[in-house]
This record gives C-alpha cells, sequence and structure tokens, in this order.
C-alpha cells in the first residue's frame, strides 16, 4: 500500500491541517510535459481507520502553469477497471480525498480451491450454513509473492506401532497441504506434556496428504507421540495439542485374531444387544475393549465392560446404537475394536465387526466425499493486469460427481463458485477469473488537457 503513512493525520489538529496541503509525506509523482509545464500528484492514506485500515486516499495535485491547461481530472484505477474519475480546478495548489479505499479488495495472499457437493449431509440451518457445511476438500493452490502460506493442519487420528522397529513410514491426511508444510514430532513426557523433539523430513505425496518417517529412536521403547503441521517460517510451540497420535506399544501388548461373529445384521442387533466374544492372547483381568485408540488414555471412562474369561477370550455386549441409525438405517460403518491391557502402551491390533444391512434397516445413505489431489497448473501463479481473463485449471482426485462445484473459498470461510466442467470421477477442469487472483494495486492518474495533447502523472500504489 502507500508508503511513508504520515502521523500528523492522527493528531488532535487533524481536521485543522488537512485544511491545508500538506507535500512532506505520501507517495508522490511528477511529469514534466512540454514548454516547461510540469504536473505533480501525491497521495496519502486517511483515516478513519477501521481495525487499522486506512478508509481513504488523499490526493493533492499542483499545475507549475495552470493556465496553460484547459481542463483537468483525477482517476484511480484497479487493474484495468477504473473506479474514480472527477474533474478537477486548474488552480494549484489542490486536493480531493477519495472515501471509498475500503471498497477495494486487498491482493489475496494465498489462492484455496475446494469442491462443494450438494450431496453431502449439510447440517441445516440457512442456505448459506448449509452451503458451507459442504464445501470439502480444500487445498492450497498457490500462494502470492512475498506472502506466507495459510496455515495447515493435519486430520486427527492416531497410528499403532510396535516398539523395536528400525523405522516407520506414515502417510497423513491434512489440509492447506504444500511445498512449505513441515510436520513436527512431539513426545509426552510423564508430566503429561507435550515436548517438541524435532521436524520430520516431509514429503507432499498430493495436495491431501504428506509422508513422514518416524526414526527408530522414537520406536525403541512405549511411548506417546503427537504430529502437528506447521509453517516452514514456524518455530515449534509445545503448548500445541498435537492433531495425530502415535501410540508405540509393548511388545508384550494383546494380540486380537478374531471377533465371533465377525458380522452381525442391522435385524438381529434391533432384537436386543449382541453379544461379541473376542479371541487371541495375552488377554488378562484388566483387559479392556476399545472403539478407538484415543480413549487406551482412560480406560476406567472410556473402555467399555469386558468380560474376561480367559487368557485367550474376552466378552462384551454392544449396544443397539452402535448397529443401527435414527430406528431405520444400518449403520454404514464397521465397528472397530482394539484391547488394552492396562494402559495406553498395551494395546492390541485393531479388528472390524462388520454391520449387515438388511431390507427392513437399509445402509444409511452417505456420499463419499470428493477429493482433490493434485492441480494443474501447480501452483497458480498470482495474475496481474495483463495476464488472460481466466485461467483453466484442471483438477484431479477421486469420487468427483457432475453436480461438484469448484469454489475458491476465503479466510472466512465463504466460497465463490467457479465455472466448472465436470470430465469424469477423477478429473473436473474449473475456469478461474483473473480478477479473483491478482493484484490489486491501485493507479491514480492526474491529468492536465493542454492545446497540443494531455500531461499525465501517474503512480502506482507502492506495497
Amino acid at each position: 500500500m502507500i508508503a511513508s503513512k504520515c502521523c500528523w493525520r492522527h493528531s488532535a489538529s487533524a481536521l485543522l491541517v488537512t485544511a491545508c496541503v500538506s507535500w512532506s509525506h505520501g507517495q508522490l509523482t511528477r511529469k514534466q510535459c512540454s514548454h516547461g509545464l510540469e504536473v505533480t500528484l501525491r497521495a496519502e492514506y486517511v483515516g478513519p481507520y477501521i481495525s487499522g485500515v486506512a478508509s481513504g486516499v488523499n490526493l493533492q495535485y499542483r499545475f507549475s502553469k495552470a493556465a496553460s491547461g484547459s481542463e483537468a481530472w483525477i482517476e484511480i484505477w484497479d487493474g484495468p477497471n477504473r473506479l474514480f474519475q472527477q474533474v478537477v480546478p486548474l488552480r494549484s495548489p489542490g486536493q480531493i480525498v477519495w472515501k471509498h479505499l475500503r471498497e477495494v479488495p486487498e491482493s489475496p495472499s494465498s489462492l484455496q480451491l475446494a469442491i462443494v457437493d450438494p450431496g453431502l449431509p449439510a447440517s441445516g440451518g440457512d442456505s448459506q450454513t448449509a452451503r458451507q457445511s459442504a464445501v470439502v476438500s480444500t487445498v492450497l493452490a498457490g500462494t502470492a509473492p512475498n506472502e506466507d502460506a495459510p496455515f495447515p493442519s493435519l486430520v486427527g487420528g492416531a497410528a499403532r506401532l510396535v516398539e523395536g522397529g528400525d523405522w516407520a513410514d506414515l502417510v497423513l491426511e491434512g489440509m492447506l497441504l504444500g511445498p512449505a508444510t513441515r510436520i513436527l514430532l512431539q513426545e509426552k513426557d510423564v508430566t503429561g506434556s507435550w515436548i517438541p523433539q524435532e521436524f520430520l523430513k516431509t514429503e507432499l505425496v498430493d495436495l491431501q496428504h504428506v509422508r513422514v518417517q518416524l526414526p527408530s529412536r522414537y520406536l525403541a521403547r512405549p511411548t506417546l507421540l503427537g504430529l502437528s503441521a506447521y509453517r516452514d517460517d514456524l518455530e515449534a510451540n509445545d503448548a500445541i495439542a498435537p492433531a495425530h497420535t502415535v501410540y508405540v506399544v509393548s511388545k508384550d501388548s494383546p494380540v486380537l485374531e478374531s471377533i465371533d461373529p465377525a458380522e452381525v445384521s442391522a435385524d438381529d442387533a434391533l432384537k436386543g444387544p449382541p453379544t461379541v466374544r473376542l479371541h487371541g492372547s495375552g488377554f488378562t483381568r484388566a483387559s479392556k475393549v476399545l472403539l478407538s485408540l484415543e480413549n487406551a488414555g482412560d480406560l476406567d471412562y472410556a473402555a467399555l465392560s469386558t468380560d474376561f474369561r480367559t487368557p485367550n477370550e474376552l466378552q462384551i455386549t454392544l449396544s443397539q446404537d452402535k448397529f443401527i441409525v435414527d430406528h431405520k438405517w444400518s449403520s454404514s460403518e464397521p465397528i472397530r475394536l482394539w484391547i488394552a491391557n492396562d494402559d495406553q502402551f498395551h494395546v492390541s491390533n485393531a479388528q472390524d465387526l462388520q454391520i449387515i444391512s438388511t431390507p427392513a434397516l437399509p445402509s444409511y445413505p452417505s456420499t463419499v466425499a470428493p477429493s482433490i489431489t493434485s492441480i494443474s497448473p501447480y501452483p497458480v501463479s498470482l495474475m496481474h493486469t495483463g495476464s488472460p481473463a481466466f485461467t483453466v485449471l484442471q483438477l484431479q482426485g477421486a469420487n468427483f460427481r457432475p453436480v461438484d462445484e469448484v469454489v475458491i473459498v476465503d479466510e472466512h470461510g465463504n466460497s465463490k463458485k467457479l465455472k466448472t466442467r465436470y470430465d469424469s470421477p477423477n478429473e473436473v477442469h474449473a475456469w478461474l477469473p483473473r480478477d479473483l487472483w491478482r493484484q490489486h494495486r491501485l493507479r491514480f492518474k492526474l491529468i492536465l488537457r493542454t492545446a497540443p495533447k494531455q500531461c499525465v502523472a501517474e503512480m502506482t500504489e507502492e506495497d
């Protein structure tokens, strides 16, 4: 924006000072024309300031030979768009104040694209809320020069590894991932605090996934590790809880070999809570059955009521709501089970209990969310006034549907639809307008019409 913002505008006498023309601040340009004629234009921001942002521009002008001209005017342009034009008196010096600066869009710092899928479940509310609820697969398509990338994040989740491995590769799902994404490894100490250890070597698999490798020294003993996404310009913060948790469990952990029955029909679940037997080895009277790895941190509260039969068999009873949705659907996802002995460092592998839908209780209707995995060109360079009116983007991924829309998502979560062409479940094209992804730098023109031609002083808003 305009450099050298003057401080006198904030003083108590500001209303008196603006009655005169000051030439000691702001951004200035001069143009010398024929016969010694010179025109001068200066611009500076003025208040009122809202959240530290100016609301107007004071434009001050001079003519060395005002009588040489027949007419003068000032224009303000944003790229190819003329925002303002006003004739000014042929007396020198003079000034006008343009009060519509806040109506000019800020130059975007990043380009975020997403998919709006009308087939996905919406959370209700007004139409805008429903529309936002269907925005999925937000990806970072580009970052403006000299701007920081937005903060990346990982999808919450957990993984289980057994102590003693040489190393382990993990593929993590996230949002707004890019070349500048780093993954921080943290470790939980005996006080329950997350301690930063190091940034791991990160490979961008696609726009939704990164791959990291856990060094063997973190797998040498049972421990709890955490993974978080950072920008490459940020330092580790031990106050941030990790999004993804890795349980490095003991070699003495129980082993879950099978579940009996391996599947339960929704009709049978409707008749009464199903009883399930879990077979394996290493079970104890302290063994508890879990529905998620995260529950291993609080076995007394989060574990299911578990009946110990033998060191090779446990028994549980699952509630009907694990199988039936709203009394009319069967759950579309299997029930995943783990076994923990004593603590979170003695946790078994997982086994899935399948749920069989029936004519009376069909599977809960769900649409698999579309996912953008790559964009071409990538990254999408910030456009300028001379760029084409549209840039055609090729988006590749999975589960695209003809009703899907490609949208730009701003920092507030608002979306703007792009022209979209469905090609296949793995490819769509979108047309990105220049005005949605370009620099917005104002140009100020002072134009004096003389008998032979015009004398024009022009300048572009500084960074």
